[in-house]
């Protein structure tokens, strides 16, 4: 065997007769993918129209196919509003949503044109869950109340009869007897429509007093008036009669003595719209006569004249 000998070449000719042989490849490859497509076969995908949904809606399935008969696969263009697991699209929140269907193609098939399909996911209504409140009496201490709204999503109150109640977050402060009426709210979000409001309404009772009356001391016929006091327990002001004006009578809180005998006073309070009427409380003292010996009476029975005894 005979050997050819080459030229020698420095590494500027190795450097391009490497340059020639990688083109002519590429050129080679890139006619033979070029045969190799015109000879696949294209397809196509039917993917029919999503119909809307709101944001509640449960997990759901979709479908589509591709004229190769290849399983189409999905993936969602907007997965903050909806996302997509093989077959199974679960919405995340309200908005516009996009999946796209697709199909890769394989050695007999080129790839699909891929095809979108868009819905809107609507904003999910919420109900309140608020149940009845029990009657209170004035004077109760603020008390807590609890609600609930179908969207998970936090309730608020307030008060639409803040005369006789006010509402702070969840607590409810008492301000007088009466009836009211606190509503729990619930203003929605990006995923949820504002829930309708729902009131509970109770009765605020009046409150019980009492009246500290203390006992009186006796008196003598001539003594000059005289105060007396009393006190509520409801701090309301407190009233004054007398039931023997014959012998006493009292005019605010100032008793006059009138002659002689039993004088009993009453202390009442009213009450108000916070308080119920307290029981009345009587106290009776004496009044002496002293040297006096006689009395004179008018037609109607009334003491009109009393004359001390004269001496001998």
């Amino acid at each position: 065997m005979k050997w050819m000998h080459l030229p020698e070449m420095d590494h500027r000719g190795i450097r391009a007769l490497a340059s020639a042989a990688t083109t002519a490849l590429l050129q080679v490859c890139s006619l033979v993918a070029s045969l190799d497509a015109s000879a696949l076969t294209s397809q196509t995908i039917s993917f029919a129209a999503l119909s809307g949904k709101s944001f509640d809606a449960a997990p759901f399935a979709i479908s589509a196919t591709a004229s190769s008969g290849l399983a189409v696969g999905f993936i969602s263009l907007t997965p903050s509003i909806c996302t997509v697991a093989i077959t199974t699209v679960t919405i995340q929140g309200a908005g516009i949503c996009t999946i796209q269907a697709l199909q890769a193609g394989d050695a007999i098939y080129t790839a699909a044109p891929t095809v979108n399909q868009t819905f809107t996911v609507a904003k999910a209504a919420q109900t309140i869950t608020f149940a009845a409140l029990a009657g209170k009496t004035y004077g109760a201490a603020p008390f807590a109340i609890s609600a609930a709204a179908s969207s998970r999503l936090m309730v608020t109150f307030v008060s639409t009869t803040t005369a006789v109640c006010t509402a702070t977050g969840a607590m409810v402060t008492i301000i007088t007897g009466g009836s009211c009426t606190i509503q729990a709210q619930q203003a929605g979000n990006g995923n949820y429509y504002a829930a309708a409001n729902a009131n509970q309404t109770f009765a605020v009772a009046k409150a019980a007093q009492t009246i500290t009356f203390a006992a009186l001391a006796g008196k003598t016929y001539g003594n000059s008036p005289f105060t007396v006091s009393a006190t509520a327990s409801s701090g309301l002001a407190v009233t004054f009669a007398s039931t023997t004006t014959t012998v006493c009578t009292v005019n605010g809180s100032t008793v006059t003595i009138r002659a002689g005998g039993t004088c009993t006073l009453q202390a009442a309070q009213a009450g108000n719209v916070s308080y119920s009427a307290a029981p009345v409380v009587s106290r009776s003292f004496t009044v002496n006569m002293g040297a006096i010996v006689q009395y004179t009476y008018d037609s109607a029975g009334n003491v009109i004249k009393i004359e001390r005894a004269r001496p001998p």
